[in-house]
């Protein structure tokens, strides 16, 4: 098939500041696609999938055109984004001179992650988490319901860098895992997450 056919389904993209894990208050363009794996109880865009319009390989090369004097990070998530063979996006993303950033669940693998400059990666309960993401990840991210969920952060350790997110901020969650810090033996590893776009309430 010819790379002016391929088609991309893409819920949405923008300009906004990553608001959660190590590049937390970057000025980063995100691009999101459509429809995910898994279907998680505290998935926060869910809207992702069912939502979403296919885009040409050429629309979003020109979209990464426009946006890269503004940016220098592309953040490409979900839905969940390795469900797609992205190779000539990120062929395009890097001669446009993005460093890329991946969010994931890491249930899935594809070839073109190795290309990418930082992975993310959020295991979840309903998914088994693949090696080869694994090894690439350069930060887990648990998002914190219940004391239970920390038996599950536990069988990743020692990671050396994983943040432990209470869902939408929750202070009773946030207060739980700080009391959970305060006794483990992994809390060298660990830190607390937050997510800063529903604090100051920016896209």
């Amino acid at each position: 098939m010819s790379n002016d056919l391929l088609t991309y389904p893409v819920n949405e993209y923008f300009l906004s500041v990553q608001g959660e894990g190590a590049n937390c208050g970057k000025l980063s363009l995100f691009l999101r696609f459509g429809r995910c794996n898994l279907d998680c109880s505290f998935c926060d865009t869910k809207y992702a999938l069912k939502e979403f319009q296919y885009f040409s390989l050429s629309k979003i090369r020109n979209i990464l055109k426009k946006q890269s004097t503004k940016a220098d990070l592309l953040i490409i998530t979900g839905g969940e984004p390795l469900l797609y063979d992205l190779s000539e996006v990120i062929r395009i993303a890097k001669q446009l001179k993005y460093s890329i950033a991946v969010e994931t669940n890491g249930t899935l693998f594809q070839d073109w992650l190795k290309k990418t400059d930082w992975v993310t990666v959020s295991p979840k309960r309903e998914g088994n988490i693949k090696k080869e993401v694994l090894k690439l990840a350069g930060e887990l991210k648990f998002v914190i319901e219940r004391k239970r969920d920390f038996k599950f952060v536990e069988q990743f350790m020692p990671f050396e860098r994983t943040y432990l997110v209470p869902v939408d901020n929750n202070i009773e969650q946030a207060d739980m895992i700080v009391r959970y810090l305060k006794k483990s033996k992994y809390r060298s590893f660990l830190k607390i997450g937050i997510q800063m776009q529903k604090v100051y309430h920016f896209k």
